[in-house]
Order: structure tokens, then sequence, then C-alpha cells
């Protein structure tokens, strides 16, 4: 009896040791654990995290908050390879956190996770677009991606349209002449754009 009082005691000292903690120190003792590969572990203290500032809130409230989701997604996505969980808390990062750096990232991982799991080919393009609306670095890529799942749909007037936007937008991008390549490509997919398709080819040469 004194044996199980005592582990009482001590499940509800550490219980109380964890409720004292801070979001941020939630998420490093998370990022231990995904390190220690232990995503169960490390998936508590992501929610840890997230009930430590649920009703707080201000700039480092919403910095934790989307930093919470997009690691307990991550574990989700590249851990526990659960994909229906990982896009619902991506998607719940998006709406929650809708301007933080992490969601931009989310949106790219989305769009992968629904081409290659889902085949929703729109949906993909509607997760790329939105991450293109914040200007990231990878610009050029992720346009060149949507312009390739346009050509995948059969869309090829957008295709060329979202190919020559790349071109106008990077021309010194290295992927500037795959784009002249797919523009050529998806004027050969029209009816009577033959013309068009050999200027498009010529001016890549």
């Amino acid at each position: 009896m004194r044996e199980v009082l005592l582990l009482a005691v001590a499940a509800l000292v550490a219980f109380s040791a964890a409720c004292s903690r801070s979001g941020p120190e939630h998420i490093a003792a998370a990022r231990e654990l995904v390190y220690a590969r232990k995503p169960q572990a490390a998936l508590r203290e992501y929610r840890l995290a997230l009930d430590a500032v649920e009703k707080s809130d201000g700039p480092e409230t919403a910095r934790t908050r989307a930093t919470a989701l997009r690691g307990a997604a991550d574990v989700y996505w590249l851990e526990l390879h659960d994909v229906p969980k990982a896009v619902s808390v991506y998607k719940e990062l998006v709406v929650q956190a809708p301007d933080a750096p992490e969601t931009a990232e989310a949106h790219v991982v989305l769009a992968g996770i629904l081409e290659s799991h889902y085949r929703d080919l729109r949906g993909a393009i509607s997760e790329l677009t939105a991450a293109l609306a914040r200007d990231p670095p990878t610009a050029p890529d992720l346009r060149y991606q949507v312009a390739k799942l346009y050509f995948e749909l059969g869309d090829y007037q957008q295709s060329e349209l979202e190919a020559r936007t790349l071109i106008e937008k990077f021309p010194g991008s290295p992927l500037a002449d795959d784009a002249w390549m797919l523009v050529g490509q998806s004027l050969s997919m029209r009816d009577g754009m033959h013309a068009e398709a050999m200027k498009a080819y010529s001016t890549l040469l």
C-alpha cells in the first residue's frame, strides 16, 4: 500500500512539473524526444505546449502555437507516417497561424502529400499558390511545379501561362529553360498552335 501511495505521489509531482513548464520548454523537450526516436512522447510535449498557450495571446504565443503545430505535423508525417493525421494538423496550422513562416512551408508539404498520396492535383495547386502568395525564395521552383501540375491535368493553356510567368519573373532562374520547354509542350498539345510551339522551342535553343 505504501509503495502504491509513493508511486501516486511521484506521478503527481511529475505531472505538476510538466504543467508548470512554458510552451517553449515543452517544444524543446519535444524536439529532444524526436531526436531520441520517441515520437509519441514528442507529440505529448507538443500538445502540452499548445495547452500552455491556449488561453494566452500575443506574438510570442502565436510563435509557440505555430511551432508546436508544425512540429506535431512533422512527427505524424516524417516519423509515424500517419498521412491523414499529418494532413489534419498541417491544415490546423494553416487555419490557426496563416501568417507564420511555418505555414508557408506547410503549404508546400501539403501540396506534396495531396499530389503523391491522394492524386488531388487541384488541391496541390491550391496549396502551392498559397505558398507563392508569400513570395518565398523558392518561388521559381513552386511556380514550375504549378505549371507541371496544370499540364498533367490537361489544362495546357494555364500550364503555358504559369511557365511564362516563371520566365518573366525569374529570367535568370536555372528553371527558365525547363519553363520554355513546358511552354512548347503546352502549345503543341493545343490545336492550331504548332507554329507557336516551334517558336518556343526556337527560343529555348
